[in-house]
């Protein structure tokens, strides 16, 4: 019988771990078929059976649904393709890994794929997972040449560039992902610092959103939407909440300081969407082309400059709210319009007590804390405190790219977000979760020696555990 911490069958264990990961896939595809969508997916699937694109959702995916979809009906093909991707790059991974003589890490990297969180949101057609998953792969797939210390071919580089590609255009904030990752992959520097590698993904993630811009109206040939006007009123609305000067807003929305307080929420959805509980508000601003919605971006760097800390508390709020830190249990029913039936968005009414209760402690559970985005922030600090210094091996490398790539990622929602979920965190979870796998050697010095950074990372962890569930349970609603 073969041993698999045997170094001397590595063929062997490698048709091991392929089998396990075939296994794990059939089983993640088992329990999600055939998918299931929610309204942005439906939204995608619509164009493309139309063939008409336009920019508010990714145009490649639609793209890529529409050629899957002559194979496989419906949303099936591409979660597929998702779970195929996912298990790919984890695959590679864990093979690297065991082929550099690192098995018992490999066993616990494919092991974290299947990781709860990651399983229980892998099931949604969303952008979210599409990114992560492409995004794996391409690194896992690279990985497993780096891992043995092997030159990329071209014809794998090509691959490779193409998945991260992929992913960088399924998400737009996407961009900020990919700079540590393609820095490891292709441009390996054992001495660069961290600072280093934040400037230069910094000036990857500028340049892949000006190319995105190109392939997705030019190439595609997708529609603009006017999708960051979403954001622009969204911050617009927060300045004028915050600062109280109303004279910030667009004069053809017509809204009151009373209608502000009304509208305006940082907690759960953009109320001021096409889609939300103010949607007259875009309506009156016209359509994509319009006089109001061109004079939008001037409006929005005019305020951001004159009510700069406005602007800053403005976007703290969101962001708390999006990391599911400092917020009541199920902070959704503090939202204006959080009762109107919608079921989309909102599938429960404030005003029935008996459900509210239920969604209450519903909400412990679904978005229990391995779920609140602040943690896993928490958890990637702590982790880069204790393996701090890992960047003598390729394996240290890697879990330090993997850990900026997930907080660059998550971070940039401090200027970009609109809404909270757990799902815009899928892809900093997963990061974050293998590159704990990947420094644990790392980290066992620490451990042992019982180091002040040690302290250093269970004092951040616990310190945001015990403010996130003190919030819950005290219905905190101090930055509301």
């Amino acid at each position: 019988m073969l041993n698999f911490w045997d170094a001397s069958a590595p063929r062997q264990r490698s048709a091991l771990l392929t089998a396990a990961a075939l296994l794990l896939l059939l089983l993640n595809l088992a329990l999600h078929y055939p998918g299931s969508m929610n309204n942005d997916s439906s939204m995608q699937y619509a164009e493309a059976m139309s063939g008409i694109y336009t920019d508010w959702h990714p145009p490649i995916m639609a793209l890529v649904w529409r050629w899957l979809d002559h194979l496989l009906r419906g949303p099936a093909a591409m979660l597929v393709l998702h779970l195929v991707l996912h298990w790919f790059g984890i695959g590679l991974l864990a093979d690297g890994l065991a082929r550099s003589g690192r098995q018992r890490i490999a066993v616990l990297v494919l092991l974290a794929g299947a990781f709860p969180v990651l399983v229980f949101y892998n099931g949604g057609i969303w952008k979210d997972v599409g990114m992560a998953s492409a995004l794996i792969a391409g690194f896992g797939f690279g990985c497993w040449f780096r891992l043995q210390q092997r030159a990329i071919p071209l014809w794998a580089a090509t691959l490779m560039i193409l998945l991260l590609a992929y992913g960088a255009l399924v998400r737009t904030n996407a961009v900020f992902a990919i700079g540590p990752l393609l820095l490891l992959l292709c441009f390996d520097r054992p001495a660069r610092k961290l600072y280093a590698t934040v400037l230069w993904s910094g000036v990857i993630a500028v340049a892949a959103l000006a190319l995105s811009g190109v392939i997705n109206h030019r190439v595609i040939g997708a529609q603009s939407s006017g999708a960051i006007n979403s954001l622009q009123l969204f911050d617009l609305a927060g300045i004028a909440r915050q600062s109280g000067d109303v004279s910030v807003l667009p004069p053809v929305a017509q809204l009151s300081a009373d209608d502000v307080q009304r509208c305006y929420t940082p907690y759960y959805w953009d109320t001021f969407s096409p889609w939300g509980y103010c949607n007259s508000v875009s309506e009156m601003l016209g359509p994509v082309d319009s006089v109001p919605r061109k004079e939008l971006s001037t409006l929005w760097v005019h305020a951001i400059l004159s009510h700069p800390l406005a602007y800053l508390d403005h976007r703290l709020r969101a962001f708390n709210s999006e990391m599911f830190f400092l917020v009541p249990a199920r902070h959704c029913r503090y939202a204006p319009g959080c009762g109107v039936p919608t079921p989309w968005i909102y599938p429960w009414t404030r005003a029935d007590a008996p459900d509210v209760a239920r969604e209450i402690r519903l909400d412990y559970i679904k978005k229990n804390f391995l779920g609140w985005p602040v943690v896993w922030l928490a958890l990637g600090g702590a982790i880069l405190l204790l393996a701090r210094d890992a960047r003598a091996g390729i394996t240290g490398r890697a879990g330090l790219a993997l850990l900026a790539s997930g907080h660059l990622y998550l971070l940039a929602y401090l200027v970009i977000g609109v809404a909270s979920d757990v799902r815009y965190a899928y892809w900093t979870i997963m990061a974050v979760l293998l590159a704990g796998l990947l420094l644990a050697p790392h980290m066992r010095a620490q451990l042992h020696r019982r180091s002040p950074a040690l302290w250093a990372a269970l004092l951040l962890v616990g310190l945001v555990l015990a403010g996130g569930f003190a919030a819950r349970l005290s219905d905190f609603r101090g930055l509301l």
